[in-house]
């Protein structure tokens, strides 16, 4: 007792411990009780990975992603894309300013200098009697290659001997003088002919005509033909072939455009209203989309698109080719042309 006052001692709180642990129990089992209704309601959902352009699942991402790949190779800017949140049953492609310089329809000008990422290889594997080269040097983009040996063994065929060089691809090689700037794209490639007694000598107004007929089939094209030096800006090169497709050559070939005006053509068809053409029983859908002013760029591609390709343009956007078969018919038809420029 003090000053009169009685105090009394109050109790002391203890701290109820298994009520404590009995709640966490309880907080934790409704945690995972939650997630594991979540996981048995929601569909798993797959992750896609770019190979060229094909669609391919989680299974296949390895491979694809391995750098010693040819589809990887031949591709080398390709990004994951990202699944639409928006819509489900589609992937986002994100491009950005740099991506505009990859690809086999890229320009390749004074103008627009080349800007992209090689990916090349070497030529000298293919050295044969069937297929000859003047340096064991030259290489050409991965994608470019095989169609390569493909129109070099054909003309072999045709011809009884093989009396052509690959004589330069991404230099002059030491045989033409003229430089321009289509070489550093790694896409193209010069021609030699080869005489009777052994001499390798220039194309230089002459052309050989089975490689000016024939090229487009295996996606090549003469690249500087001789009635296209305004639009092109470059004289008459009978000797120096460009690779762009299969299917952008075909288109070329029929309505006889060079580069420059089948890019320009190009950009009058969007993904809505795109061009549409059929080679050995594919269908393809052809668009062009202009670079974001922000410098990146993004688009939707169906999950339902068996094969597609993403080209830049080295100016200012892409060319989207989606290849879808074409059934029960094999006949090619003419494109539309309604775009010439």
């Amino acid at each position: 007792m003090r000053g009169g006052m009685d105090l009394k001692q109050q109790p002391r709180r203890h701290l109820n411990v298994p009520g404590v642990i009995f709640l966490l129990c309880i907080i934790i089992a409704a945690v995972l009780i939650g997630d594991f209704l979540v996981k048995l309601v929601r569909k798993p959902v797959t992750n896609y990975v770019i190979v060229n352009g094909t669609f391919a699942t989680d299974s296949q991402a390895d491979t694809a992603a391995g750098g010693d790949s040819a589809q990887n190779q031949a591709n080398p800017t390709t990004t994951q894309p990202a699944t639409d949140a928006s819509d489900p049953n589609s992937i986002v492609v994100t491009l950005t300013t740099s991506d505009m310089g990859n690809g086999s329809l890229i320009l390749v000008n004074d103008a627009h200098p080349y800007t992209g990422t090689a990916t090349l290889s070497s030529l000298s594997d293919l050295a044969s009697d069937s297929f000859k080269i003047g340096s064991t040097d030259l290489s050409i983009q991965e994608e470019a290659k095989a169609p390569l040996q493909q129109m070099m063994s054909a003309y072999t065929a045709y011809n009884g001997s093989c009396n052509l060089q690959i004589s330069g691809t991404t230099t002059n090689g030491n045989f033409y003088s003229t430089v321009f700037p289509d070489r550093n794209s790694g896409y193209g490639f010069d021609i030699g002919l080869i005489t009777s007694t052994g001499e390798v000598v220039q194309y230089l107004t002459k052309r050989n005509e089975w490689m000016v007929s024939n090229c487009y089939q295996y996606g090549f094209i003469l690249r500087y033909p001789d009635d296209k030096t305004e639009q092109t800006g470059i004289a008459y090169m009978p000797h120096h072939f460009r690779y762009v497709g299969a299917v952008h050559a075909a288109i070329m070939n029929e309505n006889q455009y060079c580069l420059e005006e089948y890019l320009t053509a190009l950009k009058s068809y969007s993904e809505s209203a795109p061009l549409t053409y059929t080679l050995s029983g594919t269908a393809y859908s052809i668009y062009y989309v202009p670079m974001d002013a922000s410098g990146t760029t993004t688009l939707s591609i169906s999950k339902e698109t068996p094969n597609y390709t993403i080209s830049g343009n080295n100016m200012d956007g892409f060319i989207v080719t989606i290849a879808a078969t074409a059934a029960g018919t094999s006949e090619q038809t003419n494109a539309t042309d309604s775009a010439a420029p």
